[in-house]
């Protein structure tokens, strides 16, 4: 019995002692697994949503939350406790290490985006399956594969060509002295 209420001191004042981020890191997930049931729901108010709905919204929000404070390893009754007990100046470096949070995953996922974005190097183009079973439309006995590093030539034939009839028929369009069709 005493080693049980001991425990319980002390779980208690861990969550009491909790770091200001991890603080702030589970209320940040929390915010985002309510967004989450909210987009579910389509972002609707309670009275927009049948008593069944509100239901199973709460049920959700409920389950969200309590994976959020599993992940952390934080028991919610504890987590309620510790909440009711801090004080403001405590609230303010949460607030602080949210923004901080934010803003350390914001430029992580602008590093994302950029490496995404760029270019991986060449591109070959492979004619045919596999390397160990390629399929080979036109090649000559004993001759070097064909590896095309850019458009083929039939391609650029035929934008060259797009290109020079664009360019004729905005020449013919531009005559000031085209006589105008007869009966009009």
């Amino acid at each position: 019995m005493i080693g049980a209420l001991a425990l319980a001191v002390v779980v208690q004042f861990a969550a009491d002692d909790m770091p200001v981020e991890k603080i702030a890191k589970i209320e940040r997930g929390q915010e985002k697994a309510q967004a989450d049931v909210a987009k579910k729901y389509g972002n609707k108010t309670s009275a927009e949503l049948s008593p069944d709905e509100r239901r199973e919204k709460m049920k959700d929000s409920a389950e969200a939350d309590q994976k959020v404070l599993d992940k952390a390893g934080v028991d919610k009754k504890d987590w309620a406790v510790a909440g009711m007990k801090r004080d403001r100046e405590t609230n303010g470096q949460v607030k602080a290490a949210k923004v901080e949070q934010e803003k350390k995953e914001a430029a992580d996922a602008a590093k994302a985006k950029a490496a995404a974005a760029e270019p991986q190097g060449e591109v070959t183009v492979q004619k045919g399956f596999s390397e160990e079973s390629p399929t080979v439309l036109e090649e000559k006995p004993g001759a070097a594969p064909i590896v095309e590093t850019s458009l083929p030539k039939e391609v650029t034939d035929d934008q060259k060509a797009a290109e020079e009839a664009s360019a004729d028929d905005a020449k013919g369009a531009a005559k000031p002295d085209a006589k105008p069709a007869r009966g009009k």
